[in-house]
């Protein structure tokens, strides 16, 4: 009944007409052949069906030609240096945030003040942070790309607690803070993750 279902959607929309057709008439033709019926114009009707298969690839191949060209600038719009410039747009016009990295050592900086201002109303913020003592501190000092020591990344760890305390302390009820023994693949902003203009920025 699925099948059917689907099929019956796919016809009133006006897609795979061509693959529903060469069903239907390889069916009629098994049909006839099963009964000895049609022998002389079997040949015509499989060439009809062939034909009907080929044009089914040629536009399968158009689509998914298409399909590529689309995105391939859409692709080096996604796939970023830096954050883009709309991201302040975005903390600001959000009613929640959950941010997510190993320091968040310009993020807090950055946006200190904005989420101080943003807490006087219905704002939530939650920091996910790697702990500052245990190996994936460690792990993460090395992951860097510059010089850097467990001691001096537990340091930017640190600072960002303070703030976030801070932030905390003016809202304890919008305020979430949790530090992980564990390396993360990814730091992350996430807004408004429970609504559906849910945004997502991701940096490695």
């Amino acid at each position: 009944m699925k099948i059917i279902k689907q099929a019956w959607i796919d016809i009133r929309q006006g897609e795979n007409l061509d693959l529903y057709l060469t069903v239907v008439v390889a069916i009629l033709l098994a049909i006839l052949n099963l009964f000895g019926l049609g022998q002389s114009f079997t040949a015509p009707i499989t060439l009809a069906v062939l034909a009907l298969i080929a044009v089914s690839g040629l536009v399968n191949r158009h689509r998914i030609e298409r399909a590529i060209t689309k995105l391939g600038p859409s692709a080096s719009r996604f796939f970023r240096e830096e954050y883009p410039p709309s991201i302040k747009e975005d903390i600001e016009n959000c009613k929640e945030i959950w941010l997510m990295g190993i320091t968040l050592g310009r993020t807090m900086p950055t946006y200190y003040t904005l989420f101080r201002d943003k807490l006087q109303g219905r704002f939530k913020l939650r920091v996910l942070l790697v702990a500052p003592e245990g190996a994936a501190n460690g792990l993460a000092a090395k992951r860097t790309g510059r010089p850097m020591t467990p001691e001096q990344n537990a340091g930017i760890i640190h600072s960002t607690l303070v703030d976030a305390c801070n932030l905390k302390q003016e809202a304890p009820d919008k305020v979430e803070i949790k530090t992980l023994n564990y390396l993360f693949p990814f730091g992350a902003y996430i807004m408004n993750p429970k609504q559906q203009n849910a945004i997502i920025y991701l940096s490695r």
